[in-house]
């Protein structure tokens, strides 16, 4: 744990060199700064919330820009919570 707190500033370093990708939603992309980062990125939150349709956006977006997309999805239905 004292070596990823040591490491932070030079991961915070590398992160902000990478690419930043639109995601197609104006108002998103000027919250971000111009879009996201190159990376992992995981949407998540309560259910019916719209995750799903903002995933694709974005994936759609990119895809039609040339950009490889790779989408995973995971749904957990009301039984499997319970």
């Amino acid at each position: 744990m004292i070596k990823l707190i040591k490491n932070l500033p030079a991961l915070a370093g590398e992160r902000s060199r990478r690419p930043v990708y639109p995601t197609g939603i104006k108002e998103i992309d000027d919250l971000l700064g111009g879009g996201y980062r190159e990376g992992l990125h995981i949407i998540g939150g309560i259910t019916a919330t719209g995750k799903t349709s903002l995933a694709l956006r974005i994936a759609v977006n990119n895809a039609l820009e040339g950009r490889p997309v790779f989408y995973v999805t995971y749904e957990m239905s009301n039984r499997a919570l319970g």
